[in-house]
């Protein structure tokens, strides 16, 4: 099913029900550009998928349609869309140069050098874990050619207080004392 067929779909219903595309608005709080956009079955004019598929769910529901079921037609057909004009990146446009063929084929991530023996300090190419000032770790483990991720920062440390806050304690009850009477004119 492809999204011109959902658009199409979503229309006659709402028409069936007799409701215009300011009355989908209001109830699914869901701009008028995007719901002419899914209409009309222009993806170019709709936000990143998985707000189209709210979308689409939530249109769907309003106009008594299987929103689920509009929503994964929708990301199937994305898909398809996505894989028949060859690998796509996140963006939708054409993936990076380093996704491109297998890692047999000179494919390399952007953070790992071409050659391992690039490495500085190791006669043997492998990459190992480095301490500071470039010295081997002692618990280092040789990690096969592979990077490990940097380790996060140490939390910083926590000074003890010297006195805890004391106890909150509301403050008192104030009643109101009588009332006076508005003297007459």
């Amino acid at each position: 099913m492809t999204l011109e067929e959902i658009g199409r779909q979503l229309r006659e219903a709402r028409e069936r029900k007799g409701l215009t595309l300011h009355d989908v608005q209001v109830a699914t709080k869901i701009r008028r550009k995007y719901l002419e956009a899914l209409e009309r079955g222009d993806d170019a004019e709709l936000p990143p998928e998985v707000y189209t598929r709210g979308f689409i769910r939530a249109y769907a529901s309003l106009v008594d349609l299987d929103g689920m079921e509009l929503a994964r037609a929708y990301s199937r057909w994305k898909q398809a869309r996505g894989t028949a004009g060859g690998q796509e990146g996140e963006a939708g446009g054409p993936a990076p140069a380093w996704m491109a063929g297998s890692p047999g084929e000179g494919a390399q991530a952007p953070d790992r050098p071409a050659d391992p023996a690039e490495e500085p300090g190791d006669p043997s190419g492998r990459i190992q874990e480095r301490g500071e000032e470039g010295r081997r770790s002692p618990g280092a483990v040789d990690t096969g050619g592979r990077r490990r991720p940097p380790l996060p920062p140490a939390a910083p440390s926590r000074r003890p207080v010297a006195d805890p806050p004391e106890a909150w304690a509301p403050p008192p009850l104030v009643t109101p004392g009588p009332r006076r009477k508005a003297a007459a004119g």
